[in-house]
């Protein structure tokens, strides 16, 4: 059943990612060119050479070789995974569709196709927020595959932690109580003086 659920995953989220990226390239084919959803949304045609996020620009053969090592160790993860487990295969199932969207696109294109453009409003509490606490009111572009990439990779973090707290949990249950302090002995009647015996 988990490897099921982990092809489904990896099958409708590689589609979905590959899908709205083509979406997004038909409607904005000029790089740069924008739409503005909302004061802190828009969809822009953006080229990543890069990582998740636009870090790490121009190491191609760097994630080509990292791309190898996430299929190796995401195959991996599922083959260890409890066999009763839902969760922990979809969402590796969607870390890999993410890894493959993106490599597609390095493949193909020769850099990953970006469209998801988030920023604060251009004034405001939450402008004047971010400003203050990290510095920058506008964050790099980004598609699909860095959330399923990002946001599965924080689950298993998660998934993990509650796994080793429930293996401490277990074994605080199965230790051996304290053993109780050992009652003391009954008390034996001392023997009758002959004196007593006699009357």
């Amino acid at each position: 059943m988990r490897w099921l659920l982990f092809l489904v995953a990896l099958t409708l989220g590689t589609a979905l990612d590959l899908g709205t990226k083509a979406v997004a390239f038909h409607h904005l084919p000029t790089y740069g060119q924008s739409h503005q959803v909302t004061s802190w949304f828009a969809f822009t045609h953006a080229q990543n050479r890069g990582a998740a996020f636009g870090m790490f620009q121009g190491q191609h053969d760097f994630f080509m070789v990292v791309t190898v090592l996430a299929i190796v160790a995401v195959t991996y993860f599922v083959h260890t995974a409890p066999r009763r487990s839902r969760a922990i295969p979809i969402v590796l199932g969607l870390i890999l569709a993410g890894v493959a969207g993106n490599f597609w696109d390095r493949v193909t294109h020769g850099f990953v196709r970006d469209f998801l453009d988030v920023h604060t409003p251009p004034a405001g509490a939450l402008h004047d927020f971010f400003m203050a606490t990290v510095g920058r009111t506008v964050w790099p572009t980004f598609n699909i595959a860095d959330v399923f990439i990002t946001g599965g990779a924080i689950a298993m973090v998660l998934f993990f932690g509650r796994e080793e707290q429930a293996k401490e949990a277990a074994a605080e249950a199965g230790k051996d109580p304290a053993p109780e302090a050992a009652a003391p002995p009954p008390e034996t009647p001392e023997p009758a003086q002959a004196g007593e015996a006699a009357a």
